[in-house]
């Protein structure tokens, strides 16, 4: 789809080369980003690009958010550090993930997340895991981040400096937990480096409790940091996000960051703040499902968290009002003994936890919401279910017609 390049949006696909006489600019399926689009209109003075079209196509309405296909492929590629591989899945990870947001905030084909989440007996390959599903999530919650930015800030040197990169905040969530399964002696030896620097020194109250002869997992997001530093073409952002994952948002964490240079820093301590948020959102999401129980308390948790300055509040209630804790298609078991499935869910405090859902033995659909009496025990064996009914094809269709 051809577009001018006023209209180009950070996160947009190329489904063409730029090119400029002979010369290729860009190419062919490259991810946007703002630094881009200002190099390609103002320095290059290209007036139209072709973008890959937000239509979903019958593969993409039936398919889950990341194919298997990449999942393995980001699993590989993040176990053999191979930043090459890792940024170009991050930018089909995040070609993926935006094609599946629609206009009304509504992100319900997550699946894969529910099925992802069941218990892996390696302990590596479920953080690796982790990482994808923190990223996905990472990848929404700084697509709501950036339009509310879009919609309060007009100048475009003001949006350059705040606005995230989904490209950066995708590497960064995929390395955040690199550190966990990487600590080599190599990485001891960076940490011994980096902890003597004057820039992290000023910059961190207790980079002096960082112990440099054993590794202590209280500082996985500084060994995963270190990880990132000895990739070639990490930039500053995605290292910093990374540094700073594990922090609160009351300065309690492992590190303590320092005062910093908003307007130098924001978008690195935004992202940081994304990831430490999906983290945790994660880590309850995965423990619900893999001992069964209902979702509800996430909801509360979070909020809690939230209130305590664990995670950033503003992020919290954008994070809780638009993503749904029961995505459609999601099997649930409900307190009458009947299993359901879920075919329209509802997002913020008060009903996220109570969507509507359709009895699988009866095909009555019951309004969780209306229906006091009843609640989700837990979300069943069988997490997702693959046959999207008629009804909700045609939700689909609309959506893809608006688009």
């Amino acid at each position: 789809m051809k577009i001018n390049i006023t209209e180009a949006m950070p996160g947009m696909v190329l489904d063409k080369p730029v090119v400029r006489g002979n010369v290729i600019l860009v190419e062919k399926g490259e991810t946007l980003s703002l630094p881009l689009i200002d190099k390609l209109e103002k320095r290059f003075r290209i007036e139209t690009i072709d973008i890959v079209s937000n239509e979903k196509t019958e593969v993409d309405s039936n398919s889950n958010t990341i194919s298997e296909q990449l999942i393995r492929s980001t699993k590989t590629a993040l176990l053999e550090y191979d930043a090459t591989k890792i940024e170009e899945n991050a930018s089909s990870m995040v070609s993926a993930i935006l094609k599946n947001v629609d206009f009304n905030g509504s992100f319900s084909n997550l699946k894969f997340n529910l099925e992802a989440c069941k218990d892996k007996t390696d302990e590596i390959d479920a953080c690796l895991d982790h990482s994808i599903r923190v990223a996905t999530f990472s990848i929404i919650l700084a697509y709501l981040y950036n339009e509310r930015i879009k919609r309060d800030v007009r100048e475009l040197s003001e949006l350059k400096l705040r606005l995230i990169d989904y490209r950066d905040i995708t590497i960064a969530s995929l390395l955040h937990d690199s550190g966990q399964f990487n600590q080599s002696e190599e990485i001891l030896k960076m940490v011994k480096a980096l902890t003597k620097t004057t820039k992290l020194v000023n910059m961190l109250y207790n980079i002096n409790d960082i112990p440099t002869d054993r590794f202590d997992n209280k500082y996985k997001e500084f060994y995963s940091f270190c990880v990132a530093t000895k990739l070639y073409d990490i930039n500053y952002d995605m290292r910093y996000m990374i540094l700073f994952s594990d922090e609160n948002e009351n300065n309690t964490g492992p590190l303590k960051p320092k005062a910093f240079d908003d307007k130098k820093t924001h978008r690195c301590v935004v992202g940081a703040k994304i990831i430490r948020l999906v983290n945790l959102y994660d880590n309850y999401l995965s423990h619900c499902i893999n001992n069964g129980d209902g979702l509800e308390n996430i909801v509360a948790i979070l909020g809690q968290a939230s209130i305590n300055g664990v995670v950033n509040k503003q992020l919290t209630d954008l994070f809780l009002e638009n993503i749904p804790i029961y995505p459609v298609g999601t099997k649930v078991v409900l307190s009458n003994g009947e299993r359901a499935v879920v075919v329209k869910p509802f997002t913020g405090y008060t009903y996220a936890s109570r969507p509507v859902v359709r009895l699988l033995n009866s095909n009555k659909i019951v309004r969780l919401n209306e229906e006091n009496s009843i609640v989700i025990l837990g979300v069943a064996d069988e997490n997702v279910d693959m046959v999207v009914n008629d009804q909700l094809k045609d939700v689909d269709t609309h959506i893809s017609k608006r688009r």
